[in-house]
């Protein structure tokens, strides 16, 4: 299964470098750009989701919209893209009282009690959890080597749910292309992710290892079963935002608000009217 984890378009509290976790912070003018820039990168390079998973916040949503919509062109279209399936669990991190509040004036401030504390780790990585235990990994058995998922999310968010997802594979079972090196046990390797930026993953079963003769998973030394101890992930591209090569932003509109009033979102995105 090939895997791309997603962040969503640039809004305007990015640019403002405000706390936008769960405030449904709309895209800017260039955001929706990023998005049509996105998209034809998957197209110009004939890949095909099979499932589209995605926040449900509007950002995260936007984004995902926008690759379900083939961009016109005089090349043949790859099979249509599925309808987004858009989840709470995929949401960003609550931030609570700070919401709204500068990245750094909330963080840096003296720790006193707020009326609505943050969402705490543990939490996050329940939801991430879930996500992967009760959505990612049934795909990854129905659809096998056919499938090419995107999950499109936010900063945070993504970067707990790369650490359950590596968490779920034997140790020495996830490394990248290039130099080899390993994620790490746990997930030391930690990615960051821009507006628009993925990372791509190729996750594979690994004959002989892990698996008895029967199929089944074996368990491995203190006999704690990974997840998925009978495959194998290869981070492919990290960050990856070549598709947003020679895009400018539009000086004093690029960053203003998206209005979706204006223009339907797939007209924006290069689809039909």
């Amino acid at each position: 299964m090939k895997l791309y984890l997603i962040r969503h378009a640039e809004t305007t509290d990015n640019v403002a470098h405000n706390l936008a976790g769960t405030k449904d912070s709309p895209l800017t003018n260039h955001g929706a750009l990023q998005i049509t820039h996105l998209a034809k990168h998957f197209h110009s390079h004939n890949i095909s989701f099979t499932h589209i998973f995605s926040s449900d916040l509007s950002r995260a949503a936007l984004t995902a919209h926008g690759l379900a919509i083939p961009p016109q062109s005089p090349s043949p279209s790859p099979s249509p893209s599925p309808t987004p399936n858009l989840l709470p669990t995929l949401r960003e991190r609550d931030f609570g009282s700070l919401e709204g509040t500068k990245w750094h004036a909330g963080w840096d401030a003296p720790r006193v009690p707020h009326p609505r504390p943050p969402e705490t780790e543990t939490s996050m990585r329940t939801r991430a959890r879930s996500f992967v235990t009760e959505v990612l990994i049934p795909v990854l058995a129905a659809e096998g080597d056919e499938g090419v998922v995107a999950v499109v999310s936010h900063g945070i968010l993504l970067g707990v749910l790369w650490g359950v997802l590596v968490s779920c594979f034997a140790a020495g079972r996830v490394s990248m292309v290039g130099d080899g090196a390993g994620a790490g046990e746990g997930g030391v390797f930690r990615p960051a992710w821009a507006n628009t930026g993925f990372l791509e993953v190729m996750i594979e079963p690994v004959v002989g290892l892990g698996v008895d003769a029967d199929g089944g998973e074996v368990a491995e030394g203190d006999g704690v079963m990974p997840l998925l101890a009978g495959y194998a992930m290869q981070v492919l591209n990290v960050n990856s935002r070549s598709h947003l090569a020679g895009l400018r932003r539009a000086r004093g509109v690029g960053s203003a608000t998206f209005d979706q009033r204006q223009r339907r979102i797939e007209h924006f995105f290069g689809g039909k009217k």
